[in-house]
Order: C-alpha cells, then structure tokens, then sequence
C-alpha cells in the first residue's frame, strides 16, 4: 500500500446479504449494522418490542414486510450518507420538505414504502425533492 493511502472502503451491505433467499431478514445483521437494540428498531418501525425478539412474531408477513421495506430504503440512501447507520439516521431524523416536514420513517410507518422510494430515487438523481 502506498504511505498515505487508506485502505478501500468496504462494500456496502446490499439487501441480499440483508435478506436470505427465502424473504426472511436476518434481524441480528440489521440490527447489527445499524447498531440499534431491538427495542429501538421495533419502536421505530412502531411495532412491539416482542415483534422482533419472539421468532413466531418476527416472522409474521407484517414484521416481515416492515422490516424488508426498511432495508429497502437504507440500501438506496447507503451511498450518499456513507454507512447503514447514518442512511438510518437520515431516514429517521430528516424532515422532507415535500411531506410536510415528516421523515422517511414516519411515511414508512403508514406503508408508503413507494413513496419514500420514489422520493429517494428522485434526490439520488439529483432531481428536486
């Protein structure tokens, strides 16, 4: 390595390495990239704590969807804001003009995962937001 070169930054986790081929997320690597406890994702998926902790409940169809819709976000905000945890930081805390001042969480918890995705697509185009 030449002196004063960093070392590459390492891939980004895609949702495939989120999500095993059955559909099913793998919560302990979410959890861990986004250094998050259960407790504090379940409240800001605004699902109960047991949701994520019980398997008969974590892999119900809505925790399940909720979860996948998530991880859907994050993997389109990842390149811009560099990590898991800030794409959810970003997702999280960041007041969108066009909705009024509320987040991406807080459309994702009304199921409006396809807004929040076009909204995304739009700024990563660099389109108005």
């Amino acid at each position: 390595m030449l002196l004063g070169m960093a070392d590459p930054l390492p891939p980004f986790p895609t949702a495939q390495d989120l999500i095993r081929p059955d559909g099913k997320v793998v919560i302990d690597d979410l959890l861990e990239v986004l250094r998050l406890s259960r407790a504090e994702l379940a409240l800001a998926l605004d699902l109960p704590e047991e949701a994520l902790s019980e398997r008969s409940r974590l892999e119900t169809p809505e925790t399940q969807r909720r979860l996948r819709d998530l991880i859907e976000v994050l993997v389109q905000v990842v390149p811009w804001t560099g990590s898991f945890s800030e794409a959810y930081a970003w997702v999280s805390t960041r007041p969108l003009p066009s909705f009024g001042g509320r987040t991406a969480a807080d459309l994702l918890r009304e199921d409006r995962v396809e807004t929040v995705a076009s909204y995304v697509f739009r700024v990563a185009q660099g389109g108005y937001a």
